[in-house]
């Protein structure tokens, strides 16, 4: 893992992270033609339907992490 930061975004407001994961794929898919192979992301992302996704988008590893 390089451990860069590929993507980021700065909200107005706070929609939640959970909605934000996909939406940071598809602009670092096209900004940078294509995916990472492994994401690690804050625990707040975590989902059962992003990881899925994640997976069906091509990813091998989908990585959240616990901050406690």
């Amino acid at each position: 893992m390089s451990g860069f930061i590929t993507a980021l975004t700065i909200e107005e407001e706070d929609p939640g992270d959970k909605t934000l994961f996909l939406p940071i794929l598809d602009f670092h898919r096209s900004e940078l033609g294509k995916l990472p192979r492994s994401v690690v992301a804050d625990g707040g992302y975590a989902s059962q339907v992003n990881i899925a996704a994640g997976r069906a988008m091509g990813l091998k590893h989908v990585v959240f992490l616990n901050g406690h």
